[in-house]
């Protein structure tokens, strides 16, 4: 496993519709929750890096029912801390999937104004 930043000019996503099987419209319900997710600024452990991070917890992403924006990769220093924890794996999120939520998010905001002034080109 790597650890430290990496740099390139793009990464790409498999997202052919040929590739995929099972899809399934995601609900918009499925993104109330990520609203009580917290952000946190922390830094590394064994890093040099001095600058903080800023991010989410893994364990709190899969407490608010979202595993699915979670990687597991095997780490035998990963010791179980409590009860969210995974003895001997550490828990990555993929921030890839959450640029979906975001969107999801947004389009309900969109639709949410659009019906607000809809309301309001009523009243005048």
């Amino acid at each position: 496993m790597f650890s430290g930043p990496i740099q390139c000019s793009s990464i790409y996503c498999t997202s052919d519709r040929r590739a995929k099987e099972n899809i399934k419209q995601l609900d918009e319900s499925y993104c109330e929750n990520f609203f009580k997710a917290d952000v946190f600024t922390y830094n590394c452990i064994g890093s040099e890096e001095t600058i903080p991070n800023i991010g989410f917890i893994a364990q709190d992403l899969n407490r608010l029912g979202y595993m699915n924006l979670l990687t597991l990769t095997p780490n035998e220093n990963m010791k179980k801390e409590n009860d969210d924890d995974i003895e001997g794996a550490q828990m990555n999120i993929d921030y890839n999937k959450i640029t979906v939520i975001n969107f999801m998010m947004i389009k309900k905001l969109k639709k949410r104004i659009e019906e607000l002034e809809a309301k309001m080109g009523q009243l005048i």
